[in-house]
């Protein structure tokens, strides 16, 4: 063993000048080193990485960080695969070590613990971005377990007389038409029967909170006041982050720093956002530019993409009705988008 800890100090004996960047601790932060060249081996990263995601001293949801960058890198190059794993003494496949690391976090949180197995009876397989949901239904002391059957008819019962805005492309990422084409229901890609089955117990439960969220009195008066000052903004868009709190979902906006430049088409999430998206239920962008803004309605192309790329979930609203309403899109990591449908903006009449 002596020479592998020859090796970790030969390796931030090599980085220890010029202020080197932080060692990575979640597929971001990796993804963000590696575009501007990483300065580490991945042997170190994984090596720092499943001993951080061993250490009940760190957060649940940075332990989890960490082992969703281990499973990247063990599973990523296989010119290296086999030396991280026999190295580490990893399982054989990543679902084996997601598993393993797992049950450790799980038998120190013995009430998700519970909450888990009640999404796994209804099929769910474990994903550390779902690690905020879990831990928040398990402290609501209000809300009871849901089959995905109960969840799809409560979710069914949302939509009851609701419009939806469908589309049959993602939005552009600059400028829309000013003519919204017909998108009809059957022709869409946004459907919810449609789209159910690529659907998780996890992405149930957001669209379930997401609709609570955007039915709420305050949040409709909250977003009027966002259209306003959004629309008067027109160097940045708007967006932020949606965390589950006090029994409910709540939106917090982040402001896009100046270093990431200036546009009023797509919100840029920056390290702070990234860094607190890992304990939040999903990002939110406000497309806003119009009172009528339906032709820029859902996710763009690169909001889907950013989504895999940070495994993220999503949402999306959009002014219609001449800033009387607004209509939601929520989408996932795998690219599954649903219409939430319309909602009304300011105070109800």
């Amino acid at each position: 063993m002596r020479w592998i800890g020859f090796f970790i100090l030969a390796a931030l004996a090599g980085c220890a000048y010029n202020d080197p960047p932080r060692l990575p601790v979640s597929v971001a932060e990796y993804d963000a080193m590696a575009e501007a060249g990483t300065r580490y081996p991945r042997q170190t990263i994984v090596l720092i990485n499943r001993q951080r995601m061993m250490d009940a001293d760190h957060a649940a949801a940075d332990r989890l960080a960490s082992l969703a960058l281990v499973i990247r890198l063990a599973d990523d190059d296989p010119a290296v695969r086999q030396d991280v794993r026999t190295l580490l003494g990893l399982p054989d496949t990543p679902a084996e070590l997601r598993t393993a690391a797992l049950e450790r976090v799980l038998a120190q949180h013995p009430p998700v613990a519970k909450t888990f197995a009640a999404f796994e009876a209804q099929g769910y397989a474990f994903a550390p971005r779902d690690l905020h949901l879990l831990e928040r239904l398990a402290g609501d002391q209000a809300r009871r377990p849901l089959t995905r059957e109960q969840l799809v008819s409560v979710i069914r019962s949302h939509f009851a007389g609701r419009e939806h805005v469908h589309i049959t492309s993602p939005a552009p990422d600059g400028p829309a038409p000013t003519t919204n084409p017909a998108s009809p229901a059957d022709k869409s890609l946004d459907g919810f029967d449609e789209q159910l089955d690529r659907l998780t117990h996890a992405d149930l439960w957001n669209m379930l909170l997401f609709q609570e969220m955007l039915d709420r009195p305050d949040v409709q008066r909250g977003l009027a006041v966002a259209v306003r000052e959004d629309r008067a903004d027109t160097t940045t868009a708007w967006g932020g982050l949606i965390f589950y709190a006090g029994g409910h979902a709540d939106m917090v906006r982040y402001k896009m720093p100046a270093e990431q430049g200036r546009s009023d088409f797509r919100h840029a999430f920056n390290g702070k956002a990234i860094e607190a998206g890992r304990d939040a239920l999903a990002r939110f962008q406000f497309h806003f530019e119009h009172a009528d803004n339906a032709p820029r309605a859902g996710p763009t192309a690169s909001d889907l993409a950013d989504a895999a790329t940070h495994d993220a979930y999503g949402l999306i609203l959009t002014t219609v009705r001449r800033d009387t309403a607004c209509c939601a899109h929520y989408y996932n990591p795998q690219g599954v988008i649903v219409s939430l449908g319309v909602y009304p903006i300011g105070e109800r009449k």
